[in-house]
């Protein structure tokens, strides 16, 4: 250990005295490792693993020299210095590890402990920003595919540019994504969303109270947990489903009050309605006595059907009306003036006779 013969990866013979001395890993990325080696210290060297030295001891362990994996070299000495690299240089190694170590990571890391430390380490990292002095774990971002975070972008953040503007965009959310990447909101989050669509504050009010509706009743949110008896009691009594367009019906009677009715910027008349208590689109013919929503079943197979049935009925949503319903619903019709022949005036042109 005390003569100078032992090469490093940077060509140099040097001798290890009472340095601490690896191996290194020729599957882990060079690139921007002049930085983090002056952050970690003189005092630890990695030596070239092909060198002559090799030849002094039947192991590296004899002369002091430790065999690392590339994994326990990202763990232990990149990522605590990973914010000293720079944009294209992060990019590279996070590259380098989603195309090179991670899935076999991914595998074992319930049986290696060395593994399992770098999937973690991996999730904790800093790693995504502007520059160093931002940098956040993956977590703090949300997948670019998602309708309920795009609809809301004001409310979340995204993956850099770099990473979904590439044709690799895939790639990077399925790797992001088994280390913390948001895949869909939480449920307190949805909540709050469904109140800000209540209270009409969105641009695209029709849109985003649609995309909310589809969210909570999609196989995400079963795959979320979303669905407890808390959750579904607040979002049931909440305004923020658009009713369905009556027109077609309403010239004959009014249709059953909206729970608001709320104006647009552009000047537009929207209604919205909570799902207690209210009508999905199959029963519009029962217009007077239920709010009607845009939804219906009929367009799903029998497995997604029975799942977004199970949902609504939760929320208290008519999906088979009642007797009196049916009744009550005849009565207010016919308590209109057919006899006046003024009522038809009111008929939509395209429904009346040619």
């Amino acid at each position: 250990r005390q003569l100078p013969i032992f090469l490093t990866i940077h060509g140099e013979k040097i001798a290890l005295k009472q340095m601490q001395c690896y191996v290194w890993n020729p599957d882990v990325n060079k690139i921007g490792m002049k930085k983090w080696l002056e952050q970690i210290g003189s005092t630890i060297v990695f030596l070239d693993g092909t060198g002559e030295w090799r030849r002094l001891a039947s192991s590296s362990s004899d002369l002091g020299v430790d065999e690392v994996s590339a994994q326990e070299i990202y763990t232990r000495f990149i990522f605590p210095n990973f914010s000293c690299l720079e944009e294209k240089e992060r990019y590279r190694q996070l590259k380098h590890i989603r195309d090179h170590l991670f899935e076999e990571s991914l595998l074992f890391q319930y049986q290696d402990d060395i593994h399992a430390n770098f999937i973690d380490a991996l999730k904790d990292l800093p790693c995504l920003g502007p520059d160093s002095q931002s940098l956040k774990r993956v977590s703090n971002f949300c997948s670019p595919d998602e309708d309920v975070f795009e609809l809301f972008p004001e409310k979340f953040n995204f993956l850099p540019k770099c990473f979904i503007s590439r044709e690799e965009k895939d790639a990077w959310v399925k790797f992001f994504s088994e280390i913390g990447l948001k895949m869909y909101p939480t449920s307190t989050k949805f909540i709050k969303l469904c109140e800000q669509v209540a209270e009409g504050n969105h641009p695209k009010l029709k849109k985003a109270s649609q995309t909310l509706l589809n969210a909570l009743v999609s196989k995400k949110a079963f795959q979320n947990n979303w669905h407890t008896s808390h959750f579904i009691q607040t979002v049931s009594e909440i305004s923020f489903v658009c009713t369905a367009d009556l027109s077609q019906l309403t010239w004959i009677k009014d249709a059953h009050p909206p729970t608001k009715t709320i104006q647009t910027g552009n000047r537009e008349t929207v209604t919205m309605t909570k799902l207690n208590g209210a009508g999905i689109n199959e029963y519009k013919l029962l217009w007077t006595v239920m709010p009607v929503i845009e939804l219906s079943l009929w367009k799903f197979d029998m497995y997604t059907g029975a799942r977004i049935a199970s949902v609504l009925n939760r929320c208290q949503v008519v999906t088979a009306p009642t007797t009196d319903q049916v009744i009550q619903n005849i009565i207010n019709i016919s308590n209109s003036d057919f006899s006046n022949i003024s009522l038809f005036e009111k008929c939509p042109e395209k429904l009346k006779p040619p």
